[in-house]
């Protein structure tokens, strides 16, 4: 048996610089769990928003520059060691990101994380700088495409993290930093399956395709409506150039470390056309699920995924120590693709809790990456010595030729650390010479649009653009900071004492309401939940507790306060009902005026208070226009013709969700969605929920789950049910039972009733139950339509809490959507009998259903007829030949009227409280 080598001295300078890559990504991962809503680990260190920056430049930026540091130390005769200061000023950047935050958190001082803040950036901006003078020193000594293609990432990579530290918002950013490792990457592969990719035009052609990828991102940070598509359909050609000249396609079938890799490569490059194909389509301008999940293909499904691939090729490079495959490895690819999957499908289906989930599998996906590696570099020499030793004890005929790719004899092994490479004499030709300076000069130009165009970027401005994180879901009508800057202190002099208050909740008001401390002391809240539903305590310098569960306690440090204030509830409508906090400074300075009300939102989302320019009756009617219809059709009975009563089980989950209504106007709505809508669905979902059709004496059982992320309930008018049971608020992922028996016919409202209940049926929570009466005569059309009213908040926000309570409707609409039975009306053949079913869902305003240019023979409202064209069911005092106009109906009133048309022609439907027609309560009827 052959003795195994003796192992070079492990290198404890890049092992200690690898150990800040293993913080970067235990902390990124604490972030990314926050920013999705499902735990907060370490809330005072890291948060939703540094996610990004530390996966991106804290863990892979750093691990790039400490690969490429080995690679160009190992490359050279005098073994230069300024290099290294690449992956040490990432890695100390990773480490004094938190840190500042935690003492920010500990002094309640915003200006030590501001600080915190400018020098991590200023650390990565440096370590950039560094990496692509690397580059530079590569390029100098062997000159090749590959190295330019990483050349343009690392200069998109300063770009984007210089922006970063002037405070352009991350999300803004995120689809540039992707560039940065995507162009990484792609130069990597070129530099190691070089055999496939050295034909001349071959790596002309990445090389451009790079450098169109470097221009495509610049253009999505400064016009992102048509940088999306763009930097997605450039992506999109990229990839799927490398991946048809990829060895990744002929190897993954194989056996070993060569199928392993090839399998990873394969899907990579899947879920990275994924992506761009999400960029190019999806509409990841209004944030939400499609957002998340155009970045996150991206980020864990190509990018994480050629990591896990090549992990086994650039550790050894980096610790000198073999690190030998091991089916293990297959372990952290299946973890990342099932999350991706799961992730997928919640974006899909609008899913909160799957999409949640998905995320989860994720993150426990790169962690067993993490140790998966770990162990094999720990055992891998005695895992070899464990091969030899059974290699040796098999017969010598049993030693087949293997597809296998050996750690100390791979046909990719970087150039740099290559003896011997017949590209290194090539001399520049013109053509390279060219690109060189195709690619300077795009650089050049990049930087020279980011300088005078980046000052444009900010959070206010842009922050619309990028993904929800799970704050922005959960808010609503979260206020704002005051007009002077949120600042408590109002310039007070710090006592150095500190005031501790406990504040807990009755109804929906706080207890106490006021509280009073001296100016100059530091307010420390307790703030404990023993209402019914989640709360939250929000301060006018930015200080918040976050949604609180019911029964939940937690400590808050506001910091000195110097004047009074008022603090509130930010979730939607609960600082209209009351729940406001004073705040008395005795000795201080008067109450500065607070913002946070919809006038104020508006300004902060770039719209008019009244959103008149995107909410227009021509917006709203060209949007109607070109977007699908809600099928206005009564859904069948899947109980017609079947005698008797029946059970029915319904299974409705209450999700939160954007709504377009108009080019460049959305809404977040609550919704209750049915896993088999009766109703046909649009590619884009519409508010009204799902439309439950039985008979007297049916019994509905309805299975509700509340995916959002606040308290919900639901009310059915359709049967009795005692409150306290059946109505009461269920908290984000419970689910309740609701069981009601339909005792008597009519279109029965449901919708939600916690409190508010005016805001939660203004976002959507509401539906229609309809009871069917047993003399009902056949008509040749049967519609039914469900009136409503949208009070606007911001642009892509919940409703105006301030609107609703004055009652002072942006849009109305039949159906969820205005003026969308105008472009698309119900039809009705010549002579036909409509019925059409109306329902008054509110919050607040009285719908006078009528038909322009004929009348009603029959009018039936809340149980009884007002007319009726049959002698049987006359109506009393009824006169003969007697006809209406109207079907007048309060707020959850409803009814149906028929009516017969002789006469071709579109006949207009409309809510006779003009001005609710001409928001969008408007519609036609065609007869043909």
């Amino acid at each position: 048996m052959r003795s195994v080598r003796r192992l070079a001295a492990l290198p404890k300078v890049r092992i200690s610089m690898l150990l800040f890559t293993g913080l970067a990504v235990l902390l990124g991962l604490a972030g990314a769990l926050a920013r999705a809503g499902v735990v907060s680990i370490l809330p005072n260190v890291v948060g939703p928003d540094d996610h990004g920056v530390l996966m991106v430049f804290g863990f892979l930026g750093t691990a790039i520059s400490l690969e490429r540091a080995v690679a160009y130390r190992s490359g050279g005769n005098k073994g230069p060691h300024w290099c290294f200061c690449a992956p040490l000023f990432g890695g100390l950047a990773t480490v004094l990101l938190p840190a500042t935050g935690l003492v920010s958190s500990m002094v309640g001082s915003k200006q030590v994380a501001d600080l915190g803040h400018l020098l991590a950036g200023s650390l990565w901006i440096a370590s950039m700088a560094v990496l692509l003078a690397i580059y530079v020193a590569l390029c100098l000594r062997q000159s090749s495409e590959e190295v330019l293609m990483q050349m343009l990432a690392a200069s998109v990579g300063l770009v984007g993290v210089a922006l970063w530290t002037g405070h352009v918002d991350a999300v803004v950013l995120a689809p540039m930093w992707l560039m940065f490792l995507v162009l990484t990457i792609v130069g990597e592969r070129v530099e190691l399956a070089r055999t496939v990719f050295s034909k001349p035009h071959v790596e002309g052609i990445v090389l451009a395709l790079c450098l169109a990828v470097v221009v495509a991102s610049a253009v999505q940070c400064l016009r992102p409506a048509l940088g999306y598509p763009f930097l997605g359909l450039v992506l999109a050609v990229l990839l799927a150039y490398m991946l048809q000249h990829d060895v990744a396609l002929g190897t993954w079938h194989n056996s070993g470390l060569t199928g392993f890799m090839g399998t990873c490569m394969v899907s990579a490059y899947a879920w990275g056309l994924l992506a761009a194909a999400v960029w190019m389509f999806a509409p990841v301008q209004e944030g939400g699920y499609w957002t998340d999940m155009g970045l996150h293909a991206l980020a864990l499904g190509f990018i994480m995924t050629m990591v896990i691939a090549h992990a086994d090729v650039i550790i050894p490079s980096v610790v000198r120590r073999p690190m030998p495959f091991h089916p293990v490895l297959w372990a952290p690819w299946i973890l990342v693709q099932g999350g991706l999957l799961l992730r997928l499908s919640g974006t899909v289906r609008g899913a909160q809790a799957l999409w949640k989930f998905g995320d989860t599998v994720s993150v426990i996906g790169v962690l067993s990456m993490l140790l998966s590696d770990m162990g094999l570099v720990v055992f891998g020499r005695r895992i070899l010595q464990a091969k030899r030793l059974r290699r040796a004890a098999e017969p010598q005929w049993s030693h087949a030729p293997r597809h296998r790719m050996g750690h100390l004899n791979r046909t990719d092994t970087k150039p740099e650390l290559m003896a011997q490479d017949n590209r290194a004499a090539r001399k520049d030709s013109s053509r390279v010479r060219s690109l060189r300076f195709m690619a300077v000069g795009t650089v050049f130009v990049i930087l020279v649009l980011f300088v005078f165009g980046g000052y444009g970027l900010s959070k206010s401005s842009l922050s619309g653009n990028g993904t929800l994180s799970a704050a922005d879901r959960t808010a609503g009508d979260a206020g704002h900071p005051s007009s002077d800057g949120g600042d408590l202190s109002a310039g007070i002099a710090a006592t150095g004492r500190t005031t501790t208050v406990q504040i807990s909740v009755r109804g929906m008001s706080f207890v106490p309401s006021s509280i009073r401390l001296p100016a100059g002391n530091r307010l420390v809240v307790v703030f404990a939940n023993t209402g019914d539903q989640r709360h939250n305590l929000t301060f006018p310098n930015g200080k918040q507790t976050g949604n609180v569960p019911v029964g939940a306690k937690v400590t808050l440090d506001v910091g000195v306060v110097g004047r009074d204030a008022v603090a509130w509830c930010a979730l939607a409508g609960h600082r209209q009902m009351g729940m406001e906090l004073g705040v008395h400074a005795v000795g201080g300075r008067p109450a500065a005026r607070e913002s946070g009300s919809s006038e104020d939102t508006a300004r902060s989302e770039g719209l008019s208070s009244d959103h008149s320019d995107l909410s227009s009756v021509a917006a709203l009617q060209d949007y109607a226009r070109s977007s699908r219809p809600l099928n206005a059709s009564v859904p069948q009975d899947e109980f017609a013709g079947v005698p008797g009563v029946h059970e029915r089980r319904y299974t409705f989950d209450i999700t939160e969700r954007k709504e377009r209504l108009a080019r460049g106007l959305t809404r977040t709505v609550w919704g209750y969605d049915e896993q088999s809508h009766p109703r046909d669905r649009t590619t884009e979902p519409l508010s009204p929920g799902p439309v439950l059709r039985g008979r007297v004496g049916d019994t509905f059982h309805v299975h509700l789950v509340n995916h959002g992320s606040m308290s919900h309930s639901i009310d059915f008018h359709a049967g009795p049910a005692v409150p306290q049971e059946m109505m009461r608020n269920i908290e984000p992922g419970k689910s309740l039972d609701y069981t009601f028996t339909a005792d008597h016919a009519g279109i029965w409202l449901y919708h939600c009733s916690s409190d508010p209940m005016s805001i939660h049926i203004a976002n959507g929570m509401y539906g229609a139950v309809l009871i069917e009466p047993d003399d009902l005569p056949a008509v040749d059309a049967e519609y039914l339509l469900i009136g409503s009213e949208m009070y606007l908040g911001g642009n892509g926000a919940t409703a105006d809490a301030t609107k609703v309570s004055g009652m002072k409707p942006d849009i109305a609409a039949f159906d969820g959507r205005a003026f969308q039975y105008d472009s698309h009306p119900l039809a009705l053949k010549r002579g036909g009998r409509v019925r059409l079913w109306i329902l008054d869902a509110g919050p607040n305003m009285p719908l006078s259903f009528h038909v322009v240019g004929t009348q009603f023979d029959t009018v039936w409202s809340e149980g009884r007829y007002l007319l009726s064209r049959s002698d049987a069911t006359v109506a009393d005092g009824q006169e003969r030949n007697a006809a209406a106009q109207v079907l007048p109906l309060q707020p959850a009133q409803g009814g149906f009227v028929e009516l017969r048309i002789d006469k071709p022609g579109k006949y207009p439907f409309v809510n006779h409280v003009m001005s609710l027609a001409e928001k969008g309560e408007h519609g036609l009827i065609d007869v043909r």
